[in-house]
């Protein structure tokens, strides 16, 4: 296996982990508008809601599933 196969897997898993985290971030932003949209409060900017990560022990997207 040569040194560039390895080095494109590598960039292409790195790119959807980053896409799966942003994607957990929006799910966390579309929840907090939608209970702001209850509330009769002003939506939250994405940037005020806490970033998920992918290597903690908080499952965040187990979370966002149980409340729909």
């Amino acid at each position: 296996m040569s040194y560039r196969a390895v080095g494109w897997s590598f960039a292409v898993s790195l790119e959807q982990v980053f896409a799966a985290q942003l994607y957990m971030w929006h799910l966390k932003w579309r929840a907090a508008c939608d209970s702001a949209d209850l509330l009769t409060r002003d939506l939250p900017e994405l940037e005020s809601i806490a970033r998920p990560s992918l290597l903690d022990q908080n499952p965040d997207l187990v979370g966002l599933l149980r409340t729909k």
